[in-house]
């Protein structure tokens, strides 16, 4: 018998409703020295979803759940959960209230209504989900990831650009993972022309990773999108919680889009994923394959009978707007199409800069001259 099956299932064998209860619960267990989020995630388990139950358990339940967990010193967790629970729960309702005041952040987790119903194709879904921003947009049926490479080529950074611009202009939502690279560029694309995007991060919602993305990571949130991680908000990254995340990335899309990337690399373990779930999978590129410097995957596709679409081919731009269509019912989305605007993002950003400090008509004018020099500026540079 295995040592998943050996572990005792504590408490009513019912999937547990929903409690405010739990959400405390999570963050107090994390604060406890020696709980992670593998620790955490058991006790979830082994409660059937309530972890509010963990705090009323006796020693030597608590033992076993801990051993199978491999929970460093044991006796010590155990003896905060039994001593010190009143402290630790009147401290997570504090973090609660930071979270969902000052950081829009909620959490969803596995068993509840509000759970995104994509994520039960996974055969182990994340017990919980941080949302930083816009929940509602994890339902949206035509979500698109936009994966590839963290280093790029110019030509992958061009066809990152082309292929998002084309999903914006779709009425698509692009789903990618935030790191430097092709993530940003299709998240970039996104919150340039105002239209909000998912990101999935390998680390807890209060590290920021890279930190040359916490401008836009900042500008998602504020355009409607979502910052989503399974992990506790404290956690770190590593190799493995990205390779994680990428499950989350498959489940949450109706179509994986492949820019740049390497047969043994991240991007590779996002379309592994998105073909064990019966997820479309398709390439992009900006001109015949001998151009592309970097196109292991896109060869790789090909060879699985994979559509991969040449952007600077009409035919090719036809073929995959019917593509989406087909895949993602577009023409059945209720609202009407967003009509992408390149000013839309800096439109909003001026507005925040507005609400947020005292701008005055002279800083208007200001701005308005600049505009108008830069664009003299760079039409005198076209003529030249």
């Amino acid at each position: 018998m295995s040592q998943h099956a050996q572990l005792p299932l504590f408490g009513n064998s019912d999937p547990a409703p929903f409690l405010p209860e739990n959400e405390i619960s999570l963050l107090a267990l994390a604060q406890i020295k020696g709980v992670g989020f593998t620790t955490v995630k058991t006790i979830f388990d082994t409660y059937h979803g309530n972890l509010s139950q963990v705090w009323g358990a006796n020693s030597e339940d608590l033992r076993i759940l801990l051993q199978h967990a491999r929970t460093p010193e044991q006796s010590q967790v155990i003896s905060q959960i039994q001593t010190r629970s009143k402290m630790l729960l009147a401290t997570a309702r504090e973090q609660i209230q930071f979270l969902k005041m000052r950081r829009k952040t909620s959490i969803i987790f596995r068993g509840t209504d509000v759970y995104p119903e994509s994520l039960y194709h996974l055969p182990d879904p994340p017990a919980w989900l941080f949302v930083e921003g816009n929940t509602d947009i994890l339902y949206d049926p035509a979500i698109v990831a936009v994966i590839g490479t963290r280093d790029p080529t110019e030509h992958g950074i061009q066809a990152a650009k082309r292929i998002s611009l084309f999903l914006v202009g779709s009425d698509c939502i692009i789903l990618s993972g935030l790191a430097e690279g092709v993530d940003a560029v299709g998240h970039q694309t996104a919150v340039d022309y105002g239209v909000p995007t998912i990101a999935v991060l390998g680390h807890g919602v209060g590290v920021v990773f890279p930190a040359s993305t916490s401008g836009l990571r900042r500008q998602i949130v504020e355009l409607g999108g979502a910052i989503v991680s399974e992990y506790l908000p404290r956690d770190t990254y590593s190799s493995e919680r990205f390779v994680q995340r990428n499950r989350i990335q498959a489940a949450l899309s109706g179509m994986v889009c492949v820019v740049e990337g390497r047969l043994k690399g991240g991007t590779a373990h996002t379309v592994r994923f998105a073909r064990q779930l019966n997820r479309e999978v398709f390439g992009t590129r900006i001109g015949p394959p001998e151009r592309i410097p970097q196109q292991e995957l896109l060869e790789e596709l090909t060879s699985k009978g994979a559509p991969v679409f040449d952007l600077e081919q009409p035919r090719d731009r036809e073929a995959l707007q019917t593509y989406l269509d087909q895949h993602l019912h577009l023409q059945a989305r209720k609202h009407p199409q967003r009509t992408p605007r390149i000013f839309r993002g800096v439109l909003n950003e001026i507005k925040r800069l507005a609400r947020d400090y005292d701008v005055t008509q002279d800083d208007f004018d200001w701005l308005i001259s600049q505009i108008h020099q830069s664009t003299m500026q760079e039409a005198n540079d076209d003529a030249h």
